[in-house]
């Protein structure tokens, strides 16, 4: 639009010039005429004429200039208003765009709670036929929002601790696998290898966020839980080891959920003290001195060329399936007991020794 007044301003001053050029052209010829004719009247009335001319050629270029003016002012005025509805369109717009980024957040955190509650519910129903559903939830750990991995390990966890097994899952071995088997059999290893790898990953993950200090409490909650409710399960070991390694943290919470989870073992009878004792002598060593490397004894299987006697492999048979039975079952015979507290007993004093040695060394003068 400027540029169209500027050209119009263009055009009307070349026309103007060359009608002021073509008056006093005419002007000029007039008064030679008039000097050749001798007639003064008319060089006077031609230089009074040419004078009025000029006047009113000033007065016109000082109009158009203040029309000039006046049309400069009008579009400033008008692209300031402009550039005003841009930038209130501009805003309105953002924000629009910032209130629908905020609806959708929300029900995208809504949706997803409302999906973790449906995996949980149905697992809870009936887990045998919704055991593939933990896989779709642990592909919820993945999300970008906290809340949602936070709801995703504590929903993971309430459905777990209902329908985990009362017994340690052994997996078929490859001979097994060959055998044929009912569909009751099929069925319920399909049930039991899903539910340990599903519970594996679980746990991997915990291990990996509970590096992060924002999923820490929620993580070491979740550990402590599974210990505390399952300890006979399988993974056992990455269990205790989590615990006992956050005994000694300088978190309150964590602290207080470590040490209250290995009470509550302590309290029940059984092989599952004892493991935390040995953990908490190795964390003890390990803090204050590190063992020299000892060579590892290689022990290469001598070749032995004689076939095996029948009554042996039958030995061998039975021995494994005491082996898994008692693997699997919570009863514990006297034997196993004794040795087990003999173990832990050892292992305390081994750790109250070293304590108070260390407690001396320091205390010592000099």
């Amino acid at each position: 639009m400027a540029r169209e007044v500027e050209a119009n301003e263009n055009r009307i001053h070349k026309a103007l010039e060359k009608e002021n050029i073509f008056r006093r052209k005419v002007f000029i010829y007039h008064l030679r005429i008039c000097e050749f004719c001798g007639e003064n009247f008319g060089m006077e009335r031609m230089r009074k004429e040419m004078e009025r001319f000029d006047c009113e050629r000033r007065k016109e270029e000082e109009r158009l200039m203040r029309e000039q003016q006046r049309e400069e002012e009008r579009l400033l005025r008008e692209q300031r208003r402009e550039s005003e509805r841009w930038e209130k369109y501009l805003h309105k717009e953002s924000i629009k765009a910032e209130l629908k980024e905020d609806i959708t957040a929300e029900e995208s955190f809504e949706t997803k709670k409302c999906k973790l509650a449906e995996l949980g519910i149905a697992l809870l129903a009936d887990p045998e036929s919704n055991i593939k559903l933990l896989k779709e939830m642990l592909q919820m750990y993945n999300d970008h929002k906290h809340a949602i991995v936070k709801l995703g390990l504590l929903c993971w966890l309430c459905s777990k601790t209902s329908f985990l097994g009362i017994y340690r899952i052994r997996l078929p071995t490859e001979k097994e696998l060959v055998m044929k088997v009912s569909k009751d059999v099929k069925k319920m290893r399909y049930y039991e290898s899903t539910l340990l790898s599903a519970y594996k990953a679980y746990l991997q993950k915990l291990m990996v966020l509970e590096k992060v200090s924002l999923y820490q409490h929620a993580v070491v909650r979740c550990i402590c839980t599974l210990l505390d409710a399952v300890p006979h399960f399988n993974y056992r070991e990455s269990l205790v080891e989590v615990v006992v390694r956050n005994i000694s943290s300088s978190d309150e919470v964590i602290r207080k959920l470590c040490c209250d989870t290995i009470k509550s073992l302590f309290t029940n009878e059984g092989k599952h003290s004892g493991e935390v004792t040995g953990a908490a002598d190795k964390k003890v060593k390990k803090k204050n001195y590190k063992k020299g490397n000892r060579p590892e004894e290689s022990s290469h299987p001598q070749p032995n060329d004689r076939k095996k006697s029948r009554q042996e492999m039958m030995l061998k048979m039975r021995e494994e399936v005491a082996a898994d039975y008692k693997a699997a079952s919570f009863d514990i015979d006297f034997m196993e007991r004794r040795r087990m507290q003999s173990e832990t007993l050892s292992a305390v004093f081994e750790i109250y020794f070293h304590i108070l040695k260390h407690t001396m060394q320091s205390v010592a003068p000099g």
